[in-house]
């Protein structure tokens, strides 16, 4: 795995945990769409290590 993908993912999860898995502010915390924010997430489900509500 790339270092820069294990830096992304950790971000995204630690603004996961601070929304309560809300997928709107989470996207918008990130400044990307929900669209964009569920399909970073589809494939990382498909890995195990996130999942929204």
């Amino acid at each position: 795995m790339n270092p820069d993908t294990g830096r992304k993912r950790n971000h995204i999860v630690s603004v996961v945990e601070t929304t309560n898995g809300n997928r709107k502010k989470t996207a918008t915390a990130l400044g990307i769409a929900e669209n964009t924010l569920w399909r970073k997430l589809r494939f990382e489900t498909s890995q195990g290590w996130v999942t929204l509500r």
